[in-house]
């Protein structure tokens, strides 16, 4: 078996959300290759179909315990469907389907030759990048600027603006400067994502963010509900010593850097929304508040 990679994760993704227009519809599909309905019950009733096939590939992909025989069924079928409907389909829908049997032939994984139920998508359930190549581009260009002056009071400001304005282009709910609570704790930035508002400091530093850093970050969770979460951005990224401290420990929060843009956002592997909601399911699941950018939906 070959190796499963982001590429054919993400193919499987957009293919699920191409095919099915409901969340009872993903369920259902996701059930008949064997998801357990514990899991699918244990997710928010709110959830996007986004949010719960994110979960979903997580799970799916966990290392300690990886499904590889219900993802390659999901993906079989995927595959079936997409050239059963190819001519009748959307452009754009031609377009996922084809990726997805580009990713699944790299594996060796062939079409189902029998009829399967399918469920016509609508264009609007494809999902599309948020941003067009020039606006991404203006913001890769000012992120790497940032990068440049890290370590300046003024970077520090303009990085937490730029998160701001990045979410918003993205389609998310976002607030800059937060709050300063009773506390006299403040939050750069708050972005809701899925109904679920995640609190955000954005580090725009010389050097690696050390423990102290994360503590000060984590006392603004103290005097909040257990249910409030967010994440701490470091461009500079963190001392090895600040993961292994957190390592199993912490689950209301998470890290990011900056190669999670870099090798992620910026190549359109994943939109900012999938991040978020990628990163929050793993630290929620393990404990472990960091995840690598090249670790992200790819199962060894």
């Amino acid at each position: 078996m070959k190796r499963i990679t982001s590429d054919f994760l993400d193919a499987v993704q957009d293919a699920c959300l191409a095919s099915f227009g409901t969340r009872e519809g993903l369920r259902s599909f996701l059930r008949r290759h064997r998801v357990s309905k514990q899991f699918l019950d244990s997710l928010p009733g709110n959830s996007s179909r986004n949010t719960i096939l994110i979960n979903t590939l997580n799970d799916l992909c966990d290392p300690d315990a990886p499904k590889t025989e219900i993802l390659l069924s999901i993906a079989q079928e995927l595959v079936s469907m997409a050239r059963f409907h190819e001519e009748a389909a959307s452009e754009q829908t031609k377009t996922v389907g084809q990726r997805l049997v580009r990713e699944c032939q790299k594996l060796g994984i062939k079409a189902d030759n029998d009829d399967v139920p399918y469920e016509q998508p609508k264009p609007s359930d494809v999902k599309a990048d948020s941003l067009d190549d020039a606006t991404m581009k203006a913001f890769e260009e000012s992120f790497l600027k940032l990068f440049n002056e890290r370590g300046t009071q003024k970077a520090g400001y303009d990085f937490e603006k730029w998160i701001c304005d990045f979410a918003r282009s993205n389609h998310l709910e976002a607030i800059y400067p937060s709050y300063k609570g009773g506390d006299g704790h403040q939050v750069d930035v708050s972005v809701t994502v899925d109904n679920r508002t995640f609190l955000v400091e954005a580090k725009c530093t010389q050097e690696p963010i050390a423990l102290d850093a994360i503590d000060a970050f984590r006392l603004k969770f103290e005097s909040k509900p257990y249910t409030t979460v967010g994440f701490l951005i470091s461009m500079a990224g963190f001392c090895p010593k600040v993961i292994e401290a957190l390592k199993y420990k912490q689950k209301q929060f998470f890290l990011l850097d900056g190669s999670h843009f870099i090798h992620l956002i910026f190549t359109r592997r994943l939109t900012f929304e999938e991040l978020i909601v990628r990163c929050f399911a793993y630290t929620e699941r393990t404990g472990n508040v960091y995840l690598k950018a090249n670790d992200l939906r790819v199962l060894g």
